[in-house]
């Protein structure tokens, strides 16, 4: 893994732009992607496994995609549903010009690119994410505690993590250190996908 992609906001590789084709929930497309973001190669393997539960997502409001990287999840949920608010947030400049590039491409209107502090606590209905557990533990205890901040008391964040970076202790942090409730519903191919609740 290249070490100046991954949730950066200055990717220094140089440009390699490239079209692939993907499965993005229950759609087939095709998406601009680059070096010096997260999976430039393919649709990476958590990512695919949140997917397969997009139905699980809400039909209304406001969905943050935290961590949007060019926009898999963001333009899931996009395609799946045209009435949602789509809030990606994501720090990498090129990652950022992508996703406007794939929805354009896609002819998706219902994604808008926002940075955590300016979306108001307590305004979103739903969180769905295959967070950047490499940035290391500690910053992202602070990114989680920040982004679950802007959930509606009773809503879910959907996160999908390698069982071997920590998903089952992360899971117990955010039970013990914010008091949600936390379900696994789905354990495949390494990948722990989590259902996290906030207190109502």
């Amino acid at each position: 893994m290249s070490d100046n992609h991954y949730f950066s906001d200055n990717p220094q590789s140089t440009s390699a732009e490239k079209l692939i084709d993907i499965e993005l929930g229950e759609s087939s497309v095709s998406v601009f992607t680059d070096s010096g973001v997260f999976s430039p190669l393919s649709l990476d393997k958590g990512t695919a496994v949140l997917l397969s539960h997009i139905e699980l997502a809400t039909d209304q409001g406001k969905v943050m995609d935290l961590g949007s990287g060019w926009g898999p999840i963001s333009l899931a949920l996009a395609l799946q549903n045209k009435s949602l608010d789509v809030i990606a947030v994501e720090i990498n400049p090129r990652a950022n010009q992508l996703l406007d590039k794939n929805a354009s491409h896609l002819g998706i209107e219902n994604i808008q690119k926002l940075q955590l502090e300016q979306i108001a606590e307590n305004s979103v209905d739903e969180i769905w994410s295959n967070p950047p557990i490499r940035i290391g533990k500690k910053q992202l205890h602070e990114l989680l505690i920040e982004a679950f901040s802007k959930l509606k008391p009773g809503a879910s964040a959907y996160l999908v993590v390698q069982k071997h970076l920590g998903s089952d202790s992360l899971a117990k942090w955010i039970e013990a250190e914010l008091s949600m409730d936390v379900i696994r519903i789905d354990s495949h191919k390494g990948f722990r996908v989590l259902m996290a609740t906030k207190p109502q």
